[in-house]
């Protein structure tokens, strides 16, 4: 069965960007609803000074989970067979208290979807650490 690409022409059409992020941002906030007592925020700038999108999908979606947690999901096109994915913690350390980011880099497709759903569930998790979630990723 072939794994069906999510979102095809999201970096050539700004109406698939826009939808795909609004993708994005319903399916992370379903899974912090039940984990998040303040709505998280937005982190990395997307937008130029004159208020247009950056549409380069780095990141699709950015959000500070809390002083400790934050996830950044960067897509690319579906180029790759299966369609790819990969994720890393990085340490954050231009805020203070410094922080950790799970990153997300994919090609979207339902599998990878359903892959990085599962990461980011983990994530928001506050019994998952830093060297758990490391194993979790591979």
């Amino acid at each position: 069965m072939k794994d069906k690409i999510l979102f095809q022409d999201f970096l050539t059409d700004r109406r698939i960007y826009t939808l795909n992020e609004s993708f994005w941002q319903r399916e992370v906030r379903q899974l912090l609803a039940d984990h998040q007592a303040a709505e998280p925020k937005a982190l990395y700038q997307t937008t130029y000074a004159d208020g247009n999108t950056f549409h380069d999908g780095n990141p699709i979606l950015s959000l500070k989970l809390n002083p400790r947690k934050s996830l950044r999901i960067i897509q690319e096109a579906a180029e790759s067979n299966p369609p790819d994915i990969s994720g890393w913690i990085e340490e954050k350390t231009e805020d203070t208290p410094t922080y950790h980011e799970l990153v997300i880099s994919l090609e979207l497709s339902e599998q990878t979807k359903n892959t990085a759903l599962q990461w980011i569930a983990a994530w928001v998790d506050d019994a998952v650490n830093v060297e758990q979630m490391e194993l979790l990723l591979g």
